[in-house]
């Protein structure tokens, strides 16, 4: 008799369990995409943030007459531009940008032939070695030199991941130059996304349009193709998921 009675008293108790833990699944799920998009709206204002402030820093240096004089003078007298004070002065703007500005890593004068008329790393000692080189070649200066901003994505000959901005500079509403800011994407992840963490393990990276990692707490993933991975296919098909 005993069995007779509770026996449907636990069935009805695992009823009410399996309805219990069914909604309490539904909820936490609707909870964490709530969280999860919220962090990821978070991160996205933050980095346009970033981005925008390097844009805005780089736009100031397109009004910079120490460049400017450079610019001009490699115009007329290509190696004007590479001797004495217009070097100088032009490169001290340069270094200025670069050092007061934690993100940047290194920035560029870029002639309209493609021409190195400037460069400066952080902490660089010296004339840097891509004076004089050409540029022609990199898809942030072919994509800012008819005049508009870029932003790229890159690696070096190191493997480094960087992202560039770029825009161009203009004399007399002519385009003579572009001017552009390279971010380390280890020191930009550092100071935005690899600050989000969820739960123990849970992290935020993030992959440009062709399925490359460019953000990622393990430096050592950047640049890493994975747009063959399913989920990242389905990604970059879809633009969510």
């Amino acid at each position: 008799m005993g069995i007779s009675i509770l026996t449907p008293a636990i069935v009805g108790l695992m009823l009410v369990a399996g309805v219990c833990y069914k909604m309490s699944e539904e909820i936490l799920r609707e909870q964490i995409a709530t969280d999860m998009n919220a962090l990821l709206e978070c991160q996205s204002i933050g980095l346009d943030a970033v981005f925008s402030g390097i844009e805005q820093g780089l736009q100031t240096m397109t009004e910079n007459q120490r460049i400017k004089d450079q610019v001009e003078a490699y115009s007329r007298n290509k190696s004007d531009a590479f001797e004495g004070a217009l070097f100088t002065r032009a490169d001290q703007a340069l270094d200025s940008f670069v050092t007061n500005n934690d993100m940047v890593s290194s920035a560029a004068i870029i002639a309209m032939d493609g021409t190195v008329l400037g460069y400066r790393v952080d902490k660089q000692q010296g004339k840097n070695k891509f004076v004089g080189a050409n540029f022609s070649d990199r898809e942030y200066f072919a994509k800012s030199k008819n005049g508009q901003p870029s932003v790229v994505g890159m690696v070096d000959a190191t493997g480094e991941v960087y992202t560039v901005l770029a825009m161009p500079l203009k004399l007399d509403g002519k385009n003579m130059a572009v001017l552009a800011a390279a971010i380390d994407n280890k020191i930009l992840g550092k100071n935005t996304t690899d600050k989000i963490k969820i739960g123990q393990k849970g992290m935020v990276y993030a992959y440009d349009l062709q399925g490359r990692m460019v953000l990622n707490p393990d430096g050592a993933v950047l640049g890493r193709n994975d747009s063959k991975v399913s989920h990242v296919a389905a990604l970059l098909q879809q633009k969510e998921g």
